[in-house]
Parts: C-alpha cells; sequence; structure tokens
C-alpha cells in the first residue's frame, strides 16, 4: 500500500498547518503519481505554458487611411498609409504587430490567423479584383500568395467588398516569418481599375492578426 508522508526542513522554525475547510462533506484529494510542486495563487507561470487556459495572447487589427490606386495589373503589395486601428473602442492583445513598408512582423512565435479586408470601386467600366496574403519564410527573398479572393466590378464608381480572405501562418522565427496585403485590379472590357478604399475612423482595407497558439 502507498504511504503519504510529510517532511520537513531542518533548516526552517516556521510551522505549516494543513487547514480543512468548514465542510459537513467528506473530501478525498487525489495527488497525481508524478514529482512536482505544488502551484499556489502566488505562482509565476510562463505564458507560453498556459496558452490552452488563458485563451488568445495575441490579437492585432491595422488598416490604411487614405485610398490605394494599383499601379499596374499584377499582384502587389500595399505598402502605405497603415496605420493600427485607434477608434470606437479598439484595443490589442499582447504586444502587437510593427509595419514597415506594407510588410508585418510578428512579435512573437506562434501558429497566427491572417484575416485580410479590402473594400474597393470601379473607376470606369468593369474592373477584375484580387485581395491576397502574401507570406514570406525567407525574409522577404520570396514572397507567396498564400490566400486570395476574387470579385468582378461590373459598374464604374460601384462599391464593393469581397468576403474576408484568410490564412493560418506558423510563424517559427519572428525575423523571417512575414506577412503583407497583395492586391490587383485589373481593367475588363474598356475600364480604368480600381482603387482600394481607406480611412483614418472606420476600417475599409485591413488585417486582423490573432494569435491562436504555439508553434
Amino acid at each position: 500500500m502507498s504511504k503519504v508522508a510529510i517532511q520537513g526542513n531542518a533548516s526552517g522554525t516556521g510551522t505549516f498547518t494543513i487547514a480543512a475547510p468548514n465542510s459537513n462533506t467528506d473530501r478525498t484529494l487525489t495527488l497525481p503519481d508524478e514529482a512536482g510542486t505544488v502551484l499556489t495563487s502566488a505562482s509565476s507561470i510562463p505564458v507560453a505554458n498556459l496558452d490552452s487556459a488563458v485563451g488568445i495572447t495575441g490579437a492585432d487589427m491595422w488598416r490604411i487611411s487614405t485610398d490605394f490606386s494599383p499601379s499596374n495589373s499584377s499582384f502587389q503589395i500595399v505598402p502605405n498609409n497603415w496605420e493600427r486601428v485607434d477608434t470606437h473602442g479598439f484595443s490589442k492583445i499582447g504586444t502587437g504587430m510593427t509595419e514597415s513598408s506594407g510588410v508585418f512582423t510578428f512579435p512573437s512565435t506562434g501558429i497566427w490567423k491572417i484575416t485580410a479586408h479590402a473594400g474597393f470601386y470601379a473607376t470606369s467600366g468593369n474592373a477584375y479584383i484580387s485581395v491576397s496574403i502574401a507570406t514570406t519564410v525567407d525574409n522577404g527573398s520570396n514572397w507567396n500568395i498564400t490566400a486570395a479572393k476574387y470579385n468582378n466590378l461590373a459598374s464604374g464608381e460601384s462599391y464593393q467588398s469581397p468576403v474576408p480572405t484568410e490564412f493560418i501562418f506558423d510563424v517559427e522565427d519572428t525575423s523571417t516569418h512575414k506577412v503583407s496585403m497583395y492586391v490587383r485590379a485589373a481593367a475588363g472590357n474598356g475600364g480604368a481599375g480600381a482603387i482600394f478604399t481607406g480611412d483614418s475612423q472606420d476600417s475599409r482595407t485591413s488585417m486582423v492578426f490573432i494569435r491562436l497558439g504555439e508553434t
């Protein structure tokens, strides 16, 4: 039969008391079959070991503050006028993303969910639109379109927004694994392309980053 032993410390002088609660019900405290240290409300546990218990540890949202017009019909990064959302009660979780010329760097490794939204309108005629998430794992030497949505704008000056584009990215190294929004606007049937809309009060063309867990 297994036994329970309480071992004192020869160097200490204090008395530790195990106190029972005020209860009329019998209770059984089952000890785990492993070595370890009892945790208390004063214990310090690394956040990395608590992902499944505390939930999301990182979340951020960015948007472009002014309209962006692609220069040609090729896929291209949205490079300028990115800002962290800062209106109407927004608050990030954790350190948050950093951005430079449209390239976003993650604050920590982990499994990240990325969502890209875009608002746009055709300048005239028809326009074929693509909103994409592009990632790199070698600090920008190579970029890959990892998720994309396509729309056709049938009439000039017509505003639309595509279904959000999403990708789950395993960020193994924050110095090499980065992400950007890529867009494309090609004219069709005599059209002259499209403009992606931006604003500093509401998020029209934006990206959302949520850390789901450890890599």
